[in-house]
């Protein structure tokens, strides 16, 4: 019975540190949009439909691309705030900054935007106007 008790607690936590593992590191790699609705794309040209938006995040910086063909990128900073609900992410960027909300679901990621860069939106919801956003990605 003590050693089914001590098991059973190893285990819990084990499962605790896992997930206790900060969003920063979870959220590095490269993400590419699956869908968007609303419209924000870091200051670059619009959306179009044979590009391929991407974005990379390495430790606390992100570049943000449109496709490799036209070589639009966007760089800057990111921050994750994990006190607040839900999650908040900032965006820095050519003198910007914007404030989002995430969600992070296994291999899919949701940012979304605000109809102002310093103010988060609270729910996950986006367009049919460009702001609020809601940007959808899976893990490349």
């Amino acid at each position: 019975m003590r050693c089914s008790k001590t098991l059973i607690a190893l285990l819990c936590g084990m499962i605790v540190g896992c997930s206790q593992e900060s969003d920063p590191a979870v959220l590095q790699g490269t993400w590419k949009l699956q869908r968007m609705a609303g419209n924000f794309t870091f200051g670059l040209p619009q959306y179009q439909l044979d590009d391929d938006y991407i974005l990379s995040l390495e430790k606390d910086a992100f570049t943000f691309i449109t496709s490799k063909r036209s070589g639009k990128v966007a760089k800057g900073t990111y921050r994750c705030d994990n006190s607040k609900t839900p999650t908040e992410i900032t965006f820095t960027f050519a003198d910007r900054s914007v404030v989002c909300i995430y969600s992070l679901m296994a291999k899919e990621l949701q940012i979304c935007l605000g109809e102002k860069d310093l103010s988060p939106p609270s729910t996950f919801d986006g367009g049919p106007e460009s702001r609020p956003a809601l940007l959808v990605f899976l893990r490349q």
